[in-house]
């Protein structure tokens, strides 16, 4: 169809107008009619999106139904709509009498979040969220918190120092989010910081707040994770095998051993929370044990599959180093560097040796001493404090044997045991002076046996010991290690016969546990021993002092014997089927041979006649 030019023959126009006339003008009304509608309706919208924004920012700012509009909150009635506060914050997996501590991160004030104090490098928007599909709290983000957590929170009605007996910590706080801080009541163990909130949540069951990650971060309710710390210190039974079950034999010890110990631990993971984290090991030897300069220079550090870096100047990157080395001990310490790269709890083995000092010439010994080997491990264990350690302890202990001495400890009175007693008789085999029994003590008149020499031959070492009888006939060997032995004189005093018989002397060391109140550890101390010589046996029960395991006093059994051992007084006599009466038939044989000979002889110069 032609389209029509108004701009053509002025009659044509005319005739154009005049024809539509009355159509036009109804046009031109009506859409002037329309405008003006759609003027008031654009109004009408306009304030409808308005009260549409006030109502949402209302539902924002009330949270819950009663809001005063103040920021503050109230117990709300869970309406379509509504956000509902969880009101609780809990936290289980603690032990009961941990401290549990609550810093407050983020807050709500105004119908909106925000944080509680100022974090570098962190806004609300990174810790919040509108569902909950988005990525919650990022591990560099925990770390910058917790490096930064203000000041912990008092919580009405609830202590902050009190755990349930199931491990399980409940706290009524103000909505937000809260990082959460326990500290171990005995210092041993080391918890990671959690995180958790008192969240909004909204009619569809989504969250504001993002609590969604990883290793350092737990949700509401979820349990903390903590690193309970291991010391363990023993005779490394590799070098020095055991020949019981239990290992004990090895705890008895003799001057001149050398003894191999090994240290083991757990070393912790530290985040980059923490500042300046401190792990170290101190081993200390007590009096009689000592390393030489030659075990000094051979500590060896071991941590499972690294390979550690010796520090050995101020320059360089290093892993650990050891300090304070003398011949009473020394201390293993970790870098910074090293203790935030290791993960999973990797064991850490320190291997070294130590001997048992010689005795001086003329030193007596008590009848059972002790040494003592000491460890202690000291690690951080708040990454909001640097000074704060936590400790973990062990110990070794090393006991010695001897017959015939003073007994131990401070509560035995000076009393002397009585194993063996050298002994006269008279040729008729009576007694020259007293012993004592199971049953009875014989007491005569006549002084004992000064002067016999003995040989103490045996132990785990084979070694020979040497002891002379005293003015009382005690015979004092002393330092002996648990162990079969065989005793023998070697000379008897003047005017008295040797004994040649052969004594089987046993020492067997009975250990008990002892168990630490602090860290549940437990150290094998001795309970009693028994020392037995040809069958007669005595028995000495320990006492000890707490768990230092010191010895306070050394009960003697009531059914401890004395072994005599006797020389007869007066000409050597032969021993029946000994070599007494071999002497007498060589000699016999002797005479014969030569009477023959002598005959033999006389004969031929008889005949040379």
């Amino acid at each position: 169809m032609r389209g029509i030019n108004p701009l053509r023959s002025e009659k044509r126009n005319q005739k154009f107008v005049g024809a539509y006339p009355h159509s036009f003008r109804q046009v031109k009304n009506k859409v002037e009619k329309e405008i003006k509608i759609m003027k008031r309706m654009k109004k009408f919208m306009s304030l409808a999106l308005a009260a549409v924004m006030a109502f949402g920012m209302t539902i924002s700012a009330m949270a819950v139904e009663g809001d005063p509009g103040d920021g503050t909150q109230q117990p709300g009635s869970g309406m379509v709509g509504a956000l509902t506060p969880d009101g609780q914050v809990s936290v289980s997996g603690i032990d009961p009498g941990d401290v549990v501590q609550l810093y407050q991160i983020i807050k709500w004030d105004n119908g909106n979040w925000a944080l509680n104090h100022a974090i570098p490098g962190i806004t609300v928007d990174d810790l919040t969220k509108n569902d909950d599909n988005q990525d919650g709290i990022s591990l560099e983000e925990a770390v910058a918190i917790a490096k930064v957590p203000g000041t912990p929170i008092e919580i009405d009605g609830s202590s902050q120092t009190t755990v349930g007996a199931n491990g399980i910590f409940t706290a009524s706080v103000e909505p937000g989010m809260y990082l959460v801080l326990i500290a171990d009541k005995n210092n041993d163990t080391i918890y990671n910081p959690i995180f958790v909130s008192s969240d909004y949540e909204t009619s569809n069951g989504t969250h504001l707040i993002a609590l969604n990650n990883a290793s350092l971060i737990g949700e509401n309710g979820s349990v903390a994770k903590k690193e309970d710390l291991t010391l363990d210190k023993e005779i490394d039974y590799t070098k020095v095998p055991s020949t019981d079950g239990d290992k004990t034999d090895k705890n008895s010890v003799a001057p001149g051993d050398v003894v191999p110990f090994i240290v083991t631990s757990n070393v912790p993971t530290y985040a980059d929370n923490y500042t300046n984290p401190t792990y170290s090991i101190t081993d200390k030897l007590s009096e009689g044990i000592t390393m030489s300069e030659e075990q000094q220079e051979n500590i060896s550090v071991t941590v499972e599959e690294h390979t550690l870096t010796k520090k050995t100047t101020e320059d360089g990157a290093w892993d650990y180093e050891i300090t304070n080395v003398t011949g009473k001990g020394y201390t293993v310490s970790f870098s910074e560097r090293f203790l935030k790269g290791v993960h999973g709890n990797p064991q850490v083995t320190i291997k070294y040796a130590a001997t048992i000092d010689a005795l001086a010439e003329g030193e007596v010994l008590q009848n059972v001493e002790r040494f003592t080997n000491d460890v202690t491990l000291t690690f951080s264990n708040d990454p909001t404090d640097q000074n704060s350690h936590g400790t973990r302890d062990d110990q070794t202990n090393h006991y010695t044997f001897s017959i015939d001495a003073g007994l131990n400890g401070s509560n035995s009175g000076g009393e002397v045991t009585k194993e063996l007693i050298k002994v006269g008789v008279d040729s008729e085999g009576n007694v020259l002076t007293a012993w004592t029994t199971s049953d009875e003590t014989k007491w005569v008149d006549i002084q004992p046996l000064q002067g016999a020499t003995f040989k103490l031959v045996g132990g785990p070492n084979d070694k020979e010991y040497f002891a002379t009888s005293d003015e009382n006939g005690y015979i004092n060997f002393n330092g002996l290690d648990a162990g079969d032995y065989t005793l023998t004189e070697e000379t008897a005093p003047a005017g008295y016969v040797k004994d040649g018989g052969s004594y089987p002397v046993k020492i067997e060391a009975f250990y008990k546990d002892v168990t630490d109140t602090k860290d549940g550890s437990i150290t094998k101390v001795l309970d009693y021993y028994t020392v037995s010589i040809n069958g007669n046996q005595s028995k000495y029960t320990i006492t000890n002092s707490g768990t230092d395991a010191e010895i306070t006093e050394v009960e003697v059994d009531n059914t401890s014997m004395t072994t005599p051992i006797n020389n007869i007084k007066g000409v050597t006599l032969p021993s029946t089927g000994g070599i007494g009466t071999t002497i007498f038939y060589v000699t016999g044989g002797v005479l014969v041979l030569a009477a023959v000979v002598l005959l033999v002889t006389k004969k031929r110069m008889s005949a040379e006649k």
